[in-house]
C-alpha cells in the first residue's frame, strides 16, 4: 500500500542497501554509525492483527517455529523486568552464539503500534560450553497496525557477534 511504502521510506536512511527480498520481506544492511557494526533492518506486511502476532512473538515456546537455529532458551522476571536467554546453533566452523537480554515493551496507542526492545545485560549467567556470548547493541521490533487484519513488522538488529564470522 502507499502508506506502507511511505512509512518504510521515512524510517530508512540512504545508506541502507537491500541484501534480500523474498516473500514480501525486504532486508537491508548498513554499517551502524555509532558502533561500526553491521546493522540489519527488515520489514514486511503480514495478514495478521498485532494481537494475533503477539500470541506467537511473545511466546518463547513457539520461537523455534520461526527461527530453527534456536537450540536453548529461557525467560525469567527479576526486579519487575523481563529477561531472556537464547542460544543459536551455527554451522561449523562457527561456534554457537548466545545472548542474555532484557526485554521491554512499549505501547503507542495513538500510532496503533507496539514496540519490543532488547538490550544485552550481564547478569552473571555463565557462557555455555562451545558458545560465544554476543552483545545486542540495539535490537527492536515494531508492530504497526495497517488495518484490522494487517500488520507492518519492522525489525532492526545491531549485534556484536563476538568475533569474526565467515560470510
Amino acid at each position: 500500500s502507499v502508506f506502507v511504502a511511505a512509512f518504510a521510506q521515512a524510517k530508512l536512511s540512504p545508506q541502507w542497501q537491500v541484501v534480500a527480498e523474498s516473500n514480501g520481506v525486504v532486508t537491508r544492511a548498513r554499517i551502524d554509525r555509532e558502533t561500526q557494526l553491521c546493522a540489519v533492518h527488515g520489514e514486511a506486511v503480514v495478514p495478521m492483527s498485532v494481537a494475533e502476532l503477539m500470541t506467537v512473538f511473545l511466546d518463547l515456546e513457539q520461537y523455534d517455529k520461526w527461527d530453527s537455529t534456536l537450540v536453548d532458551a529461557r525467560e525469567w522476571e527479576a526486579g519487575g523486568a523481563s529477561f531472556l536467554y537464547q542460544r543459536f546453533q551455527q554451522p561449523w566452523p562457527v561456534r554457537d552464539r548466545e545472548l542474555v537480554l532484557k526485554m521491554t515493551t512499549h505501547e503507542y496507542p495513538s500510532e496503533n503500534r507496539l514496540a519490543v526492545r532488547y538490550e544485552s545485560v550481564d547478569d552473571g549467567t555463565p557462557i555455555a560450553k562451545g558458545a560465544v556470548r554476543t552483545k545486542a547493541k540495539r535490537v527492536w521490533w515494531n508492530f504497526t497496525a495497517v488495518s484490522e487484519t494487517e500488520t507492518l513488522i519492522s525489525h532492526y538488529s545491531c549485534v556484536d557477534p563476538g568475533g569474526a564470522i565467515p560470510g
